[in-house]
């Protein structure tokens, strides 16, 4: 490409480029297979340094978008295909349009709840904490996909408490939230999970089965530094929404 391209100088020029470059990729400006830009032709179209370009071009290896091939250089993986990679953080409608659904969200419930003893543990905070609890079902073409309780601690949200309890539509999409509002970037998340089945009362007020299927995800997000940001309990109801996973031998393994 022979048009420069700007970039913010407010964050990360690295970052940046990640998601412009993952965006290219998902979109099919780069197909799956074939030749990466250059270092050379990235720093002329971004006019950002050599340095810059490699980090991304590591973050990007890293994460598997981009393959380097002795002999042949840099190419666009075939794990980059995969629309809702398990190991990777999206938001909710990313996550349902990416299967190919139209997404929707109604917000239930904001209220100030008490952290009891597993919410507080994984919060690393008191026990009796004040925490916002959110409800949420997140649907598919209509279709209900995701049921979500989260627990944010009441340090993450800051003078943004009582707006949430008031508007808890703002907390929607919850990155932005977090980050754009509450000034707290989600950086990670350790993620538990099982497969399950809808038992009475624990998906609240949405009409499914009691027998069908669920697979439920308990995660607990981190900012930067390591500081847990809040919970949420995520149950994904019947087989609409598919994940993979993306396995990597262990380097140590024996031949």
């Amino acid at each position: 490409m022979s048009t420069r391209t700007s970039l913010q100088r407010n964050t990360p020029l690295a970052e940046q480029l990640v998601d412009i470059l993952k965006c290219r990729i998902r979109d099919g400006a780069y197909a799956t297979g074939t030749q990466f830009p250059a270092e050379s032709q990235l720093v002329q179209e971004f006019d950002v340094s050599r340095a810059t370009v490699r980090s991304a071009l590591n973050l990007l290896a890293a994460s598997g978008q981009i393959v380097r091939r002795w002999g042949v250089g840099t190419v666009v993986s075939r794990l980059a295909r995969i629309s809702n990679p398990i190991n990777r953080m999206m938001e909710f409608h990313e996550l349902i349009a990416a299967s190919g659904f139209q997404p929707g969200v109604e917000v239930r419930q904001a209220t100030l709840v008490q952290a009891d003893e597993v919410t507080a543990a994984a919060l690393e905070i008191a026990a009796s904490s004040r925490l916002l609890r959110l409800e949420k079902v997140f649907t598919a073409d209509g279709d209900p996909v995701i049921y979500v309780t989260t627990w944010i601690a009441e340090w993450t949200i800051g003078d943004h408490l009582d707006d949430a309890l008031a508007r808890p539509e703002i907390t929607e999409p919850l990155f932005e939230f977090l980050e754009g509002i509450c000034g707290h970037r989600v950086e990670n998340s350790i993620c538990t999970f099982w497969p399950d089945t809808v038992q009475d009362g624990a998906i609240a007020n949405v009409n499914v089965d009691s027998n069908m299927p669920v697979l439920v995800m308990d995660y607990i997000a981190f900012n930067d530094q390591d500081a847990p940001l809040y919970r949420s309990l995520q149950t994904y109801i019947g087989n609409k929404m598919r994940f993979s996973l993306i396995r990597r031998r262990d380097e140590t393994s024996t031949r």
